[in-house]
């Protein structure tokens, strides 16, 4: 058995999501209130404001230059912020909206945290039990799968230090 299968198998596919450093972000359930940068075409900015489909940037290498960016071209996890900043931390209906928003776009552990915190805040919610069984399998694959790939193309200490950082 290889060294990735046995890390699997040690700690099972539900701790291969437990943590995302890649996707940090104030703990599930704070109100994020500090500023969002973005990177497009290269240039670092940061948002000012947005709407339903742009974001008005101000880039920070070119002082006072400013542009309204198409949604499309912000990085996902930060798509998921802007969102996250729209909901009421209280309201479980609006997490599980963010869920599948998060889903939507392929941030499997951020998925996972607004079901967590749905359920959390009106345990009675219908479905929510297998929503995150599935949600904490896929993403477990995916972590899985971009670890193989990585060992495929000869990278295998980057493989297993792939694994290491998100149990």
């Amino acid at each position: 058995m290889d060294r990735i299968r046995m890390l699997v198998a040690a700690v099972g596919f539900s701790a291969l999501c437990a943590h995302s450093p890649a996707q940090a972000d104030p703990p599930v359930g704070a109100r994020d209130e500090g500023p969002i940068f973005v990177t497009v075409n290269e240039l670092y900015g940061r948002v000012l404001e947005a709407t339903e489909d742009s974001v008005l940037v101000e880039f920070v290498d070119l002082p006072g230059s400013r542009s309204r960016i198409p949604l499309e071209l912000v990085p996902p996890d930060q798509r998921y912020r802007l969102k996250k900043r729209t909901i009421d931390a209280d309201d479980a209906a609006a997490w599980l909206k963010l869920a599948d928003f998060a889903k939507e776009l392929g941030l499997h552990v951020r998925h996972i945290e607004a079901l967590e915190t749905a359920k959390a805040l009106d345990p009675s919610l219908e479905g929510v039990e297998e929503r995150l069984g599935d949600a904490r399998q896929n993403c477990a694959v995916e972590r899985l799968s971009h670890a193989q790939e990585l060992r495929a193309q000869g990278a295998l200490r980057d493989a297993i230090a792939h694994l290491e950082t998100t149990i």
